[in-house]
């Protein structure tokens, strides 16, 4: 028996992971970046509190087919995980 509850509530814990790289990939789709090279902005901030900002729009759109790619990726790893 403990080991069924086991197995749940694993399965629980793939499933949110799942939903919560679902949402996450949703909202990098709605992302926009247009033709013109300075109509966004990234910034990244590393542990040590160092910034790198860039408004480079053809490698903001890499970087960003990228995060799709490996999300997608990683959506793809979880959902074979879900097994009954």
């Amino acid at each position: 028996m403990l080991e069924k509850i086991f197995k749940v509530e694993n399965l629980q814990l793939v499933v949110e992971k799942r939903a919560k790289l679902g949402q996450t990939r949703s909202e990098l789709e709605r992302f926009q970046i247009s033709s013109n090279d300075f109509n966004c902005s990234m910034r990244l901030n590393d542990s040590d509190g160092n910034v790198f900002t860039s408004s480079f729009t053809p490698g903001i759109k890499k970087f960003i087919d990228f995060l799709k790619t490996s999300f997608d990726a990683s959506i793809t790893d979880v959902k074979n995980k879900i097994t009954f």
